[in-house]
């Protein structure tokens, strides 16, 4: 890693977004959430809503599936927030947060 290159990231003194961003990363469990969303979030949804015309295979797989992914995966494409296409936020601030883990919660008292 060059010298200086974890100087080039905001910081919570710098940047009043830290503080308001990471309390809701506060448990490991989480943090866990949030990656696993990330990384398998569109295509779980995806899967659940395929299942969609079988009714009792769509509530067992979104019962097991749906703290994967944000939204719903009901197929209408009229109402907002379903048919998966809700993505979860990534952003700088929230790939630090991950990184500062339950310490975040401290980053937010800091802003005080």
């Amino acid at each position: 890693m060059a010298r200086g290159t974890l100087g080039t990231l905001p910081h919570a003194d710098s940047n009043p977004d830290i503080g308001s961003t990471c309390p809701p990363f506060n448990s490991l469990g989480i943090i866990v959430e949030y990656l696993f969303t990330l990384a398998v979030g569109d295509r779980s949804c995806v899967l659940v809503r395929y299942i969609w015309p079988l009714p009792n295979f769509f509530t067992l797989a979104q019962g097991l599936l749906g703290w994967t992914y944000a939204g719903g995966a009901e197929p209408f494409v009229d109402t907002p927030g379903v048919n998966c296409e809700q993505a979860v936020t990534v952003g700088t601030h929230e790939l630090i947060c991950v990184g500062v883990g339950p310490g975040g919660k401290a980053a937010a008292r800091s802003q005080r």
